[in-house]
């Protein structure tokens, strides 16, 4: 679950049907750059992305794929960023 989307300033990532333990969470441009990349290391099951880069730098407008990856299977969800 992502909401909001689209968003301006942050948006929450939810999930529930992968191995908590396994699973790592990157945001991609549409290029397929990993822009930021989030360890899962404390079995939460959700996270905030407040629209920055890994070097803290807030990323352009746009649509950006937020990517669910474990040891057996990848998903991709389509993201909106807008205008502030």
């Amino acid at each position: 679950i992502i909401c909001p989307n689209p968003f301006k300033e942050s948006t929450r990532i939810k999930w529930s049907q992968f191995n908590k333990l396994s699973l790592e969470i990157n945001i991609l441009n549409l290029s397929g750059e990993v822009i930021k990349s989030f360890k899962n290391q404390n079995e939460s099951n959700e996270l905030i992305w407040d629209g920055k880069n890994s070097m803290k730098i807030e990323v352009s407008n746009g649509v950006y794929l937020i990517e669910f990856k474990t040891l057996s299977s990848i998903e991709l969800i389509k993201i909106l960023k807008i205008n502030q």
